[in-house]
């Protein structure tokens, strides 16, 4: 396992995460978690993909 492939996974567990809050902040109709879900998630997703093969 690479640096890399760590970092790969790391963001995928964070992309996960923040989804997570994200659609709990969502069912609660809040607004805050929404955001600081996707603001984790969507960074976190993208190097994810972009990391992996």
């Amino acid at each position: 396992m690479t640096p890399t492939d760590g970092i790969a996974y790391a963001s995928l567990i964070g992309f996960l995460l923040g989804t997570v809050v994200a659609l709990h902040g969502w069912t609660n109709r809040s607004a805050a978690p929404v955001i600081t879900g996707l603001l984790l998630a969507v960074p976190a997703g993208v190097l994810s993909l972009v990391l992996l093969p």
